[in-house]
This record gives structure tokens, sequence and C-alpha cells, in this order.
């Protein structure tokens, strides 16, 4: 919040909380931040509401304390609000679609206190009221007819979902992001997509293109392999000894048997040369790093 009569540094940040909505990546591409903001009657009454679900007052002429109250607790991100022309109404609508009206009670409502707000790059002042507190209404029911006037069945998502899991018809994945699959009595629920199988009948296999399909999912979803671990000599010394024990060893050809002998010379090998014996020195090599 910036006062242009007082230079380029703000004269107040107001913050909200953490969003309502729990996220799982990166928070500045996730979190929807601040969606409603509205001035009060009067200069120094700016209204904010954002993802933690709160509609705020602020008193931005305070000097210390701007946060006058909160006003709204939603359970949902607020994704928008107005005020009605005359400010006496405030209406706010969350995302879970829920909107909530807010306006004024004449009865229990005090006469305004008059206060003298001092007007920007002037000297001069100006008398107002201090704004209306907003009294919020209670929940309405949910509604029995939809905008056509036929009427709504009164089961919800939440309750199918559950009776769903109960019969065994769908399952939850261990793996979070691939949610809930088909359970053992999902054939029960008579839902398929018949044009994923030969001549439209789920009874048959499935068609070759959505079985590929299928192949390739479980591959990304499925467990990483375990890299197999390393094998090292415990005793670096031994390298040593193991090189000069298999320079004793020679190829006998006559051990071999007939096939591999037969093999063997038709893939030209010079069965002559084998076992002659070669010189080998065993030398400690350095390895080399870059820099």
């Amino acid at each position: 919040m910036w006062d242009t009569a007082r230079g380029d540094k703000p004269i107040h940040v107001l913050k909200h909380g953490f969003p309502v909505e729990e996220f799982r990546g990166d928070r500045e591409r996730e979190d929807t931040g601040v969606k409603f903001t509205a001035w009060g009657d009067s200069p120094d009454r700016f209204y904010t509401g954002s993802s933690d679900g709160v509609v705020k007052v602020w008193n931005v002429r305070s000097g210390r304390k701007p946060l006058v109250r909160d006003i709204l607790e939603v359970p949902a991100p607020v994704s928008f609000g107005m005020f009605s022309p005359d400010r006496s109404k405030l209406v706010i609508g969350d995302a879970s679609g829920r909107v909530f009206l807010l306006s004024i009670d004449e009865e229990d409502q005090k006469p305004a206190a008059i206060t003298s707000v001092r007007l920007p790059e002037t000297h001069s002042s100006k008398t107002t009221r201090r704004p209306k507190p907003i009294i919020p209404h209670a929940e309405p029911e949910p509604p029995a007819v939809d905008a056509e006037g036929n009427p709504l069945d009164p089961e919800t998502g939440r309750s199918r979902a559950a009776a769903y899991l109960a019969k065994g018809q769908l399952v939850l994945h261990r793996n979070p992001t691939v949610g809930v699959v088909q359970g053992l009595n999902y054939a029960q629920t008579g839902l398929f997509r018949r044009e994923a199988h030969a001549d439209d009948d789920p009874t048959k296999p499935l068609l070759a293109r959505v079985d590929s399909q299928q192949q390739e999912t479980l591959k990304m979803f499925s467990p990483r392999r375990k890299h197999l671990p390393v094998l090292a000599l415990k005793d670096p010394q031994s390298a040593e000894s193991l090189h000069a024990k298999n320079l004793t060893r020679d190829l006998d050809i006559s051990s071999l048997s007939e096939d591999t002998q037969l093999e063997l010379l038709m893939a030209r090998v010079d069965l002559d040369d084998v076992g002659v014996p070669f010189d080998f020195s065993y030398e400690e090599m350095i390895a080399e790093t870059e820099m």
C-alpha cells in the first residue's frame, strides 16, 4: 500500500495467511493469492479476500496496526467479492461455489462516528462517516431444484464415492497421483468404455491401441528398479594376487566338448595359439581426473 504524498516507499504491506487448500508443488504457481480488493465508504478502509479463505478489513491510515478485523472466514479460497452501489451489502464467492451475502443490520447498527480525513496533496480535510460494520447472514439451505425447476438428486457426490468404495467397486491406489482405480467388483457398476473393447463388448479383450496405452501407463507408475550393489574387493592387495592367479590358468583345448571345439573352428579361431603363455605384468594405474 503506497501513499503518493509520502514518497515511493510503501506505508503498509498487507498480508494474508497460508492457503486453505494444500499445495503439492511450487506455491508461487498453485496459490491464487488475493482475488478480492475493494475500498469502503471512506479512503481509510480497504477490504481484501485471499486464498486463506479470510476476508479482512484494513485501516490504511493506521500507523502500526492496519488490520481492523477479519469479517468473514470461508471453507475455500476467496475467488470473488463486490460491494453493492450503496456499500450496504457485500457478496463473497469462494472456490467451492458457495456465495456469502453480508449486509448491515439496522437494529444493531449504532450511529456511525464522524471522522475527518485529510485529502492527499492538499491542506484541506473532508468530513465523512466511518464504514458500517457488516454482519454475515446465516448459510441458506441447499437448493432442491435446478435452474429449470427440475428436482435435484439429494445424494451428493461424496456419498456416491463412499458407496463405490464400500462395495469394492472402486479402490484407492497407494500412489496418490493415480487416485481411484477399478476394484474387484467394478463389473457390478455397468460403467464400461465399450468402445475400448472388441465389438463394443466389455467381456471381450481390449483393442490393441487401448491395451498399448494402458501398458505405457503401467510403466510410468511402476516402482523404479533398484540398482544392483557394486561389488568391490575388500582387500585392495588381493587384486594383485588375483591377477597373478588368473595368469596361471591356461586353457586346455582338449577339455572342451567336441561341439564347442567345432564352433571355435567354424568361427576361424586359431586353436594352435591357444595355451601359448604370455608374460603379463601387473601395474598399478593412477586414475586421471579432470579439473
